[in-house]
């Protein structure tokens, strides 16, 4: 219960944990309107077929980055897309110059706590 604000999931604070968690009945909701307009635009195949798996991980995010107004958060996940297929994949190319410098990102640890560069 330590996952929503102030141990309370009917508060409406804001969610920091949003993966492997149990989610509130406001955000369960949220996410099947999302789907239903998402579906009705046509950017996933029918309001029962699954979110896109780049997109599943993200859309409770968007949800509450827009404060769960779902016409926004639609109109922010085809910003997403339309980004993740102008930057992505990455091209050795372009990092090429930098990887010959040397230049390293350190992201993090992983579970074991190594580095994740």
């Amino acid at each position: 219960n330590e996952i929503f604000h102030n141990g309370d999931a009917t508060n409406a604070g804001s969610r920091q944990i949003f993966l492997n968690t149990p989610l509130s009945t406001a955000e369960n909701t949220a996410l099947g309107e999302l789907h239903a307009l998402l579906a009705k635009r046509g950017m996933v195949g029918s309001e029962t077929s699954a979110f896109p798996r780049y997109m599943e991980s993200q859309a409770l995010r968007i949800l509450q980055a827009c404060k769960f107004n779902t016409s926004k958060a639609v109109d922010m996940m085809k910003i997403s897309v339309k980004e993740r297929v102008r930057r992505l994949p990455i091209a050795e190319e372009d990092v090429l110059s930098d990887l010959n410098r040397g230049f390293i990102y350190w992201h993090g640890r992983d579970r074991k706590c190594r580095p994740c560069l």
